[in-house]
């Protein structure tokens, strides 16, 4: 044999012993996409992410590799011995979501958000782990909101101090269930002062509030037993005051008229401004010199839906000028036997808007707010606000 062929030969041989083989060699790869309703899961429609930096650590930590997917997402490492490795995702201007949704290892993003990395990954020998996914999400994409749900308005009342044409006025405000919400402004009679509604209000009101405040005395109108239900899911925000110097044994002989009107027309301004307030929705209800203040306050201000008065309290021309001022409005006149007279006003007699109704037997001002009355004037309260707000 030729000694050049045989040497030739030989070396042929050792040289292809001394080639890398890929024999055995295993990669690991797949997808970074944007999430982009941030549910961990790669869904129908959702595009890979670009330019994400994807490296490869291996079993000691040392970093032993590094790429970026390209413009469909994709990336891989190929050429890995058997072995542990874990890998790093980073893209500027997002971050990794939540991992390991969905229970579809192909379809669900891999690393953990706080550190950008995976889990171990251990390749046995010519392996290909293509399932090895991360999913981003925009750091300027809205965060997923949720509505929260509101706290009720304070059930207890709020002491109120406001300011009158002749001084400051004290006054209470009883918050409705749900706002804005329509308003009643309780104005009292001559014989008492606001706390003549301490059991009225919070019934109105309507949430369960038992009377946080004393009863200055024993009367009808301080004993809610007999007090007609207010239909369920209603509720009225309310708000009561004392007339000027007015206290619960009743007002001094310097109170005139026109300083109780005035009152009125200065608690129903600033009733209007009280947080939760429908301004658009507003009565007066007035017994005695609080029906003739209730009457000409709702005559006066911007906003008034109606006035209600227990006994006579105003003269045509003042129930006229509600009417004047808001055409949608309504007046109602209740008295017993005895007072009717001065609730019928021939001048209003085809204003159908208007209603004087006989209580037999039911006493003057807020003496009409007693039981066994036919009709009942708590019942008429209630038949009024229906009415009036629409319900």
């Amino acid at each position: 044999m030729n000694k050049f062929f045989l040497f030739s030969s030989v070396l042929l041989v050792l040289l292809s012993a001394c080639q890398p083989t890929s024999a055995g060699s295993a990669s690991i790869g797949d997808l970074t996409w944007l999430d982009a309703n941030a549910n961990g899961i790669q869904d129908a429609g959702e595009e890979g992410l670009a330019n994400v930096t994807v490296r490869l650590y291996d079993a000691s930590g040392a970093k032993i590799a590094e790429t970026r997917s390209d413009s469909n997402g994709r990336y891989i490492f190929t050429d890995l011995q058997p072995s542990d490795y874990t890998l790093e995702f980073v893209a500027s201007g997002y971050t990794l979501t939540q991992p390991d949704q969905g229970g579809d290892d192909a379809r669900d993003s891999d690393p953990d958000p706080a550190t950008g990395r995976t889990a171990a990954v251990s390749l046995a020998g010519g392996q290909a782990a293509a399932d090895w996914d991360a999913g981003f999400v925009s750091k300027t994409a809205a965060a997923p909101t949720t509505t929260p749900t509101p706290a009720p308005p304070p059930l207890e009342p709020e002491e109120v101090v406001f300011r009158g044409e002749f001084g400051d006025l004290q006054g209470r405000y009883y918050r409705a269930a749900t706002e804005p919400a329509p308003l009643v402004v309780l104005m009292h009679w001559i014989g008492g002062d606001m706390n003549d509604w301490n059991e009225i209000a919070p019934w109105l009101q309507n949430r369960g509030l038992k009377n946080p405040y004393p009863n200055p005395g024993t009367d009808p109108w301080w004993d809610p037993s007999w007090f007609p239900p207010v239909p369920e899911g209603r509720s009225y925000a309310v708000f009561v005051f004392s007339f000027s110097g007015c206290q619960p044994g009743g007002c001094p002989r310097s109170l005139t008229p026109e300083m109780w009107q005035s009152d009125g027309i200065s608690a129903m301004n600033y009733a209007a401004t009280l947080p939760g307030v429908d301004p658009h929705r507003i009565v007066a209800i007035g017994s005695s010199i609080g029906s003739n203040a209730a009457i000409i306050s709702c005559g006066q201000v911007a906003n008034c839906s109606g006035a209600l008065t227990l006994s006579p309290g105003a003269y045509p021309d003042d129930v006229q000028e509600i009417f004047n001022r808001h055409s949608q409005a309504h007046v109602w006149c209740l008295a017993d036997e005895n007072e009717i007279a001065g609730c019928e006003m021939p001048e209003l007699a085809n204003q159908p808007a208007y209603r004087a109704i006989e209580i037999p037997g039911g006493g003057h001002g807020t003496e009409l707010l007693q039981p066994n009355l036919d009709p009942l004037p708590m019942q008429l309260i209630l038949d009024f606000l229906a009415l009036v707000f629409g319900e």
